[in-house]
């Protein structure tokens, strides 16, 4: 949405301009769909088949521990980072104790607040 965002204004444009941004456009959505494929093929294919052939074995195989753990790592890191997030990476407050006295010259005069 954000390509097709940029791109309203363009409407009103010339129509030489508009053949050069239809071509732009479509050469962004092209290698947007390319990667996805890309990835698709590289990672999620090989990756759907290795969890398949896990879920096909037997349960008295080793192997579904394996499984289970897989499943279960996402759930498991979320807890951890908010857990042990905070300990590891203290939030910096900024407080008026802290921060470096800066000396302002003020104009006195009706209306100022002091």
């Amino acid at each position: 949405m954000v390509i097709v965002r940029t791109h309203v204004g363009l409407l009103t444009a010339p129509a030489p301009n508009l053949v050069i941004e239809i071509i732009r456009f479509s050469a962004i959505l092209a290698a947007i769909f390319g990667v996805s494929m890309i990835s698709y093929a590289v990672v999620e294919a090989p990756a759907r088949r290795w969890l398949r052939g896990l879920w096909n074995r037997p349960a008295s195989d080793g192997r579904r521990r394996l499984v289970y753990a897989v499943a279960a790592a996402p759930a498991v890191l979320a807890v951890v980072a908010a857990l042990v997030g905070p300990a590891l990476f203290p939030a910096r407050q900024a407080s008026a104790q802290n921060a470096p006295a800066v000396a302002v010259p003020y104009k006195s005069g009706p209306g100022t607040v002091r």
